[in-house]
């Protein structure tokens, strides 16, 4: 699968968009399962796990739903849209709706890294570090995400 299809990639004449967090799908879908199997050991082992053992469960099946929640009705479906025409560029959430966050003049494209991954991320020119808008999915110090980060840099 190419790049421009797991970001769901649209390029017109003026603009350009995809949604970076469409790879999250596979997260929320293993973190359903272990909420899943802390909810049947939770059912099944009630008496045998106890007190400390029930809190743990409850306290999976709690993280899982809260950020479950969480990422899909705000990180799933943001979608970014870099416009010419209107030297703009817009967020877009099927919740919150289409606004503006800066224009395409004073945006700036920079590499965060965190402990074993890095992603592009974007933010206004002098104020890249106050509030920034990850735009690409995370990349691994592998040579397969290597070459998907050289992939991302070539079609984006």
């Amino acid at each position: 699968m190419s790049i421009k299809d797991k970001l769901n990639l649209i390029r017109q004449i003026d603009s350009i968009s995809f949604q970076p967090n469409k790879g999250i799908k596979r997260n929320l879908y293993w973190s359903a399962v272990v909420g899943f199997i802390a909810f049947v050991a939770l059912t099944i082992f009630w008496q045998q796990l106890g007190v400390d053992g029930r809190l743990v469960c409850g306290c999976i099946i709690a993280y899982v739903i809260i950020f479950g929640f969480i990422d899909i009705t705000f990180r799933l479906h943001v979608r970014y849209t870099f416009d010419k025409a209107s030297n703009a560029i817009y967020k877009e959430n099927p919740i919150l709706g289409k606004h503006r966050i800066m224009k395409l003049d004073e945006a700036t494209i920079f590499q965060s890294s965190e402990v074993g991954e890095w992603h592009y991320s974007l933010g206004r020119r002098k104020k890249e570090f106050l509030k920034s808008y990850t735009i690409s999915p995370s990349f691994f110090e592998r040579k397969a995400s290597e070459l998907e980060a050289e992939e991302y840099e070539r079609e984006i």
